[in-house]
């Protein structure tokens, strides 16, 4: 039996796959530009290890950044954590939410997972920012880390990475 809901339905998700498909191609298009450098990508004068996803919802990123800056610490790397600060008052403007020995700013400033990030890693800096060089730079100049360990970091494509570490939902 046909009905109006169903092909309403139907219609909506007609557009969303046409808008989806648009987006998609922008995004390869994006990423091809980086590719052959008609868009360039800033470096960082320490190794950047990016976890990311391609796919929408936790697949684990916080917690593999978490795993990874315990590893590597622990085999005496020098890491500082860098994240977005989604929703965190300094977003924008960046800082550090932990100098790895105290938490400098709450869940209000950072963001709640850079804030977790900060309460779970001894001796791993935390540092936020939306824009992701300039926040690496301010660890760069506050920590000299050996290794930048970029949360959520997979679509940010203007820092150029070592390492991109993608995740998927199992």
């Amino acid at each position: 039996m046909y009905s109006e809901e169903k092909a309403g339905f139907s219609f909506l998700g007609m557009i969303l796959s046409v808008f989806s498909a648009m987006y998609g191609t922008v995004i390869r298009i994006r990423d091809i530009f980086y590719l052959r450098g008609i868009f360039s990508r800033k470096s960082l004068s320490c190794r950047v290890i990016s976890t990311g996803n391609i796919t929408v919802g936790g697949t684990g990123k916080t917690p593999m950044t978490i795993y990874l800056a315990e590893t590597l610490t622990g085999l005496g790397y020098k890491v500082v954590v860098v994240s977005r600060g989604y929703r965190g008052s300094v977003q924008k403007k960046g800082g550090i939410v932990s100098n790895g020995r105290e938490i400098l700013m709450g869940p209000d400033s950072s963001g709640d997972e850079p804030f977790m990030m900060a309460a779970r890693l001894n001796n791993t800096p935390v540092v936020v920012g939306q824009n992701r060089y300039n926040a690496g730079l301010l660890a760069i100049r506050n920590f000299n880390p050996d290794i930048i360990l970029l949360d959520d970091g997979f679509q940010h494509r203007k820092l150029f990475r070592d390492i991109d570490l993608l995740l998927l939902d199992s």
